[in-house]
């Protein structure tokens, strides 16, 4: 007992975020202000992003999410549309998925994608050179 309450102790614990969909077939608005990180487990679902999210993890499938600015985009699910205006990194291990933006946090420059999944569709406004 003592063990385990040491380790409680020396281990800190993972938070989860406060924005997390597990629910299928769900229209939610998500305020990042309140909680900069968003899970979404669920499936077939409409959320809309406010403000400035630090990070975006999409499992589920067939989700549409829309969005003002995240700084971490992670997308392992299968299926799902995702339109944010302002983003610095995606990160795509899922399948056909759509991700546009209008734009990069970064000065003239596009986000930092690696998409290591199939059938994905990225677009976004040209870096001005």
């Amino acid at each position: 007992m003592k063990l385990a309450a040491l380790f409680c102790l020396l281990v800190p614990s993972l938070a989860l975020a406060e924005n997390q969909l597990m629910d299928d077939k769900q229209t939610v608005t998500y305020d990042c202000a309140t909680d900069a990180a968003t899970d979404v487990v669920g499936n077939e679902n409409v959320i809309v992003l406010q403000g400035e999210c630090d990070e975006v993890n999409v499992s589920g499938n067939h989700n549409k999410i829309t969005g003002v600015h995240a700084k971490s985009i992670n997308v392992s699910g299968t299926d799902n549309a995702l339109a944010i205006k302002v983003m610095d990194a995606v990160n795509l291990t899922g399948n056909r998925n759509a991700l546009t933006w209008t734009k990069a946090s970064a000065k003239d420059a596009g986000p930092t994608v690696n998409n290591v999944g199939k059938g994905n569709k990225i677009s976004g406004v040209a870096p001005k050179k």
